[in-house]
């Protein structure tokens, strides 16, 4: 069942006019959420103002990290869960028709068709029927501020 044409604002992507004139545009920009690509993983310092929802259970952030293919989501589950720091990480693409999912009320919605995820990725609500595909990743405790979390970003197809 769809429940009517998306309501949400179109996808921005940067654009340059090359020396022959023709329009480049860079599909794989970020968005400053997260850091970079670097050797194919993104390293994240919990530390900072824009991961504060992550210091404790019941907190998301969502990013597309600058060379990534698509956006990420961090989440830190309520109930929590007993690995890595409480973390969990998945691509942020919504499994019904990959529109970007964001975090409200300790839940990740997909503003075009309405399905609800849990933030362990499980689906609450559809049109969407599988859950948030996982992307590994590792944490690491710090030993003063909340740590780092390095997340595998699978290669272009």
């Amino acid at each position: 069942m769809l429940s009517g044409p998306a309501v949400t604002d179109l996808q921005t992507y940067p654009a340059i006019l090359d020396a022959s004139g023709s329009v480049v545009v860079n599909l794989f920009a970020g968005d400053k959420v997260f850091p970079p690509v670097t050797n194919g993983s993104v390293v994240i310092a919990l530390a900072g103002p824009k991961y504060r929802t992550l210091q404790s259970p019941g907190g998301a952030v969502v990013g597309h990290p600058d060379g990534a293919p698509s956006p990420i989501v961090v989440t830190r589950p309520d109930p929590p869960v007993t690995a890595q720091g409480g973390f969990l990480v998945f691509s942020a693409l919504c499994t019904h028709l990959t529109c970007t999912v964001l975090p409200l009320t300790g839940r990740l919605h997909c503003p075009c068709h309405g399905s609800v995820f849990l933030l362990d990725g499980e689906v609450v609500n559809g049109p969407a029927v599988d859950p948030l595909s996982p992307l590994q990743f590792t944490f690491q405790a710090g030993s003063s501020g909340p740590g780092t979390i390095t997340v595998e970003i699978p290669p272009f197809c």
